[in-house]
């Protein structure tokens, strides 16, 4: 095949490329703004935008790259192999201890202006946090805690099993916790404006733990979310369950989950800490 007729069929293929992220571009943003919320749209949109991107890479490595006669066919296939990779471990699930690496909330609860968890004790979660929430109650941050009832049919039929044989003993002594915290809180800080704790039980099996952080300043509300195991006696492995969810980046999967959190604390019931 001659150059010419190989770099036509080479700019045939880019303005396919350049009309693809248009036309992806357009549907992405009729969708948004129609706010058709079902299962099939929130996949759409969390698709569409790693398509697009992959596209603008796929075109920046050949301008950059082939254009420049500087990687052969087989490196293109390479470096673009990596490139969507990077692309698409966003939407990944990873390990807690790499989630925990990029957003450690002991170093963030300074400057949170709120703070909602829920969980089936959620007793390791206060615990791991108390003295990092203690500073960030006194300085206005506000706790919501929703775990599942002591002593209901919930924790009876879970407490069955050998995994939650402590369930009610792990939810009494998360209750403890927050007293605790909400003592040194008022303690430290005497008449002093401060957060609010709040606690709430439901009789309900969460499928999911969910800790949703909202910052004072202008960065990102984040969502750590980490996804139960269907049969809680199944062995041990080291399987990827945790992922981030930053609202920039995911708005609208951000949003179905704060509101599953909002529908939960609707129907719970409140407990008092004290």
């Amino acid at each position: 095949m001659k150059r010419n007729d190989t770099d036509q069929i080479d700019w045939l293929k880019n303005l396919l490329g350049l009309a693809a992220i248009i036309i992806l571009t357009i549907i992405y943003i009729e969708i948004s703004n129609k706010e058709l919320v079902t299962s099939i749209t929130s996949l759409i949109l969390q698709i569409i935008p790693n398509l697009i991107a992959a596209l603008i890479a796929v075109l920046t490595v050949y301008y950059t790259f082939i254009r420049k006669g500087i990687s052969s066919e087989n490196k293109l296939k390479d470096i673009i192999s990596e490139e969507v990779k990077k692309l698409l471990k966003d939407d990944a699930f990873d390990f807690q201890v790499e989630i925990d690496k990029e957003f450690n909330l002991k170093d963030k609860l300074e400057n949170a202006k709120e703070l909602l968890i829920v969980g089936y004790s959620c007793r390791y979660i206060i615990a791991g946090l108390k003295t990092e929430l203690v500073q960030a109650i006194k300085n206005k941050m506000d706790l919501k805690v929703l775990a599942i009832q002591p002593e209901s049919d919930t924790s009876k039929f879970m407490m069955q099993y050998r995994a939650f044989k402590e369930l009610d003993f792990d939810i009494k002594h998360m209750k403890e916790r927050l007293q605790t915290i909400e003592h040194e809180v008022t303690e430290q800080s005497g008449k002093k404006k401060v957060g609010k704790i709040e606690l709430r039980t439901m009789n309900w099996i969460p499928s999911c733990s969910l800790i949703f952080y909202f910052p004072k300043n202008n960065e990102s509300s984040v969502l750590k979310l980490k996804v139960y195991a269907i049969n809680h006696e199944t062995t041990l492995v080291k399987i990827k369950t945790h992922k981030l969810i930053y609202e920039f980046r995911e708005k609208e999967l951000f949003k179905y989950f704060l509101h599953q959190f909002n529908e939960l604390w609707k129907m719970s019931s409140k407990e008092i800490i004290n």
